[in-house]
């Protein structure tokens, strides 16, 4: 039997990508500072398969404080605009079903120490689901949907005008994350620092792939370009050594070029009222078909990806948890050169930005 040949291979050599560099960072540090960098997150997901009917966006996470995903997210924003002497910028891309959670979820909290101006809210478009023989499904005179993925992201950011109240502004890019991921950083000085020094119009933040059966997207070449295949549309054989966790660093005018783009579709297997169905979405990833400059900047595992995705076991709240703990305590030890703390603490964020210059001081101290 011959083997079909795939239309994507794995770029080699491995080595050619890049690493976090300080002068990436000092780069960084120096836009931040300028406040030419924002954040889109990724927020229109619910709780469902945590067992909760909340948005996934206030789910409690922290291990003492108990702080949901969004109320890190926020406070991270604020301890970096603290550090760089900035007002720094956060898009929040919610769904249909959650964006009235979300809104006054913010609200009432008082933004979590930011601005009002700091923070915008858009809401993604919907698609109608398909039972498994291809049919709408039919609810109450209409058609059942669903969130249509996270691809149209970028062009509902330009479509909502904040793409333009941000150029106005002087920002320059943008980092992409999901809300899901707590150790995911808002506002990376190394990423957009190395992003600007290599003039690039996507960097991707990448991890090495635990094992092929890991079930995430993997980076791949595609006729040429830098890009990434979905772990569900992967052939059995195709291993490849470095996970896309959905972690971006897109330049602003990219964003505008390829706003009214027509991404592909992708099916995704759900459930759906507890019956399998498919659902239609599209995918971010699908843009780096029509960059002229994408790198991937490869990060340690530990330090950026702890993904919460299941009510138990791997990528639940309990794991995720310990992970955070686990960050805080190797930061600690890196700022003070001394053994890790054996006992549970939080950090503050402010702990997450202190600069490079400033580091320093803290050799030798107690920090928690």
């Amino acid at each position: 039997m011959i083997a079909q040949k795939s239309p994507f291979s794995i770029p080699e050599p491995y080595q050619k990508f890049d690493q976090p560099t300080e002068e990436g960072q000092l780069k960084g540090e120096e836009l931040l500072s300028q406040g030419k960098v924002a954040c889109l997150v990724l927020a229109g997901g619910q709780g469902t398969r945590l067992g909760t009917s909340l948005p996934k966006a206030l789910v409690e996470i922290t291990p003492i404080r108990k702080k949901t995903l969004l109320q890190l997210l926020c406070e991270k924003t604020a301890a970096a605009s603290r550090a760089y002497k900035t007002s720094l910028q956060i898009a929040i891309m919610t769904s249909c079903s959650n964006h009235e959670q979300i809104a006054d979820y913010l609200c009432q909290n008082n933004y979590f120490g930011l601005k009002v101006d700091q923070v915008h809210l858009f809401t993604q478009d919907e698609a109608p689901f398909v039972t498994e023989d291809g049919n709408w499904i039919e609810e109450a005179g209409s058609y059942a949907t669903g969130p249509n993925g996270n691809g149209h992201s970028l062009k509902k950011l330009i479509e909502s005008n904040i793409g333009k109240q941000w150029k106005e502004q002087g920002i320059e890019s943008l980092i992409v994350l999901p809300i899901d991921n707590p150790l995911a950083d808002p506002f990376d000085a190394a990423l957009c620092g190395q992003h600007a020094l290599n003039n690039q119009d996507v960097t991707i933040k990448a991890i090495q792939r635990s094992d092929p059966a890991e079930k995430v997207g993997v980076i791949v070449l595609r006729d040429g370009k830098v890009s990434v295949q979905e772990y569900s549309e992967l052939p059995d054989y195709f291993e490849a050594p470095l996970a896309h966790i959905g972690l971006f660093c897109f330049s602003l005018s990219f964003v505008e070029r390829i706003a009214e783009i027509e991404l592909p579709w992708h099916l995704a297997r759900k459930i759906y009222r507890g019956h399998p169905i498919w659902k239609f979405e599209h995918f971010l990833f699908d843009v780096l078909a029509f960059s002229d400059q994408t790198g991937v900047l490869v990060y340690p595992r530990e330090n950026v990806y702890a993904p919460l995705k299941n009510f138990e076991g791997p990528h639940s709240v309990e794991t995720v948890q310990l992970a955070l703990s686990a960050f805080d305590k190797r930061l600690v030890a890196d700022l003070t050169k001394m053994p890790e703390p054996s006992h549970l603490f939080e950090l503050d964020p402010a702990f997450y930005y202190i600069r490079l210059d400033r580091k320093t001081m803290w050799i030798g101290k107690t920090v928690a």
